[in-house]
């Protein structure tokens, strides 16, 4: 399965082993998971969050994002260009 690293609001999380990330899947619903901070990757001080891409079609990528998912579900569609190259 390919990865790639997923742009979104990554926020400090409630343990120091993990990450509160918020984006918006392609319907424009908010999306909220904690993510254990071993998936977030730096670069070009941006960070991100790695993401198995499951399926990517006409502008859109159907994504697995890993950890406890608050609001919205694992697997989620996001609009391609919310994803970077791993």
């Amino acid at each position: 399965m390919e990865e790639a690293l997923l742009k979104g609001r990554i926020q400090p999380g409630m343990f120091p082993t993990e990450v509160f990330l918020s984006f918006q899947d392609t319907s424009g619903e908010p999306m909220m998971v904690i993510v254990p901070d071993v998936w977030v990757v730096e670069r070009d001080s941006k960070q991100y969050v790695r993401v198995r891409l499951l399926e990517s079609n006409n502008g859109a990528s159907v994504i697995y994002v890993p950890g406890e998912v608050v609001q919205g579900q694992a697997m989620v569609s996001v609009a391609s260009s919310e994803l970077v190259t791993a």
